[in-house]
């Protein structure tokens, strides 16, 4: 009898639904789908006089892997936020489509949930972002370094210019006050010579260039000796109006 009575319920007799009086209960975590037994997610089917479902140990021990994963790529994710490498330390939760897993992170002490969001809790950098962040860094470094090495070249040669140009100026100009010098004893002997003499024909006579002109023109306008004048044009003139020195070989520009 008991045998038959286990044969009845094994075989013949159906899982309750609607208009069924006598019949076999549907076991919890499960669903009839063309009065068939299927369980739900994470469960499997253990057979018997009536058929259980039960958690199935290994797709469980998948889900919690898959749930490690998400919590170690959410940790490294604010890793990267940190330095700049990522837009947003959160990721949204409808990017997570395995309802199983989501289940598991959201008892997990390790991640919070805001809104549509999940956030790890602790953030972990990895090796490659930090290589990367502090090989940027040097590099940005070195960068100023080697801007600043330039621009203090050129600031050295401009400088070393400038002396080079003021010293040649010097010796330039002490040949321009000989000159006037001569100049004003030759229109005192004789009046074909006048005791004015043009800058420009100054600057072409001796040959000089526009940057060393500006340091002889600046050392000429600031000798008392020499009156600075323009004529009808417009030009600048210079007349000596020092002492004449008849036995010099040179006037200091001074």
């Amino acid at each position: 009898v008991l045998v038959g009575l286990c044969a009845y319920f094994k075989f013949y007799c159906s899982y309750c639904k609607p208009g069924l009086r006598f019949c076999i209960p549907v076991p919890p975590h499960s669903r009839l789908v063309n009065n068939q037994l299927v369980c739900d997610q994470g469960y499997r089917i253990s057979k018997g006089i009536a058929d259980i479902c039960v958690p199935d140990v290994e797709e469980e021990g998948a889900v919690l892997q898959k749930a490690e994963k998400y919590i170690k790529m959410l940790e490294y994710l604010k890793g990267d936020y940190k330095f700049g490498y990522a837009k947003s330390p959160k990721l949204k939760i409808s990017l997570i489509s395995d309802p199983m897993v989501l289940r598991v992170l959201q008892h997990s002490p390790k991640v919070q949930f805001s809104e549509d969001m999940i956030e790890a809790k602790i953030t972990k950098v990895g090796f490659r972002v930090l290589i990367r962040f502090y090989s940027l860094f040097l590099f940005k470094i070195c960068l100023a370094i080697v801007v600043l090495l330039c621009i203090l070249k050129i600031w050295i040669n401009r400088r070393r210019k400038a002396a080079m140009l003021r010293a040649r100026a010097v010796t330039i100009s002490k040949e321009i006050l000989d000159i006037l010098n001569r100049q004003i004893m030759m229109s005192v002997k004789s009046t074909q010579f006048k005791p004015y003499v043009l800058a420009q024909q100054m600057r072409d006579a001796l040959d000089i260039k526009e940057d060393l002109w500006q340091y002889v023109n600046e050392i000429i306008q600031r000798n008392s000796n020499v009156e600075k004048i323009t004529d009808d044009q417009g030009r600048a003139m210079w007349k000596w109006i020092g002492p004449v020195l008849y036995k010099t070989e040179s006037i200091d520009v001074e």
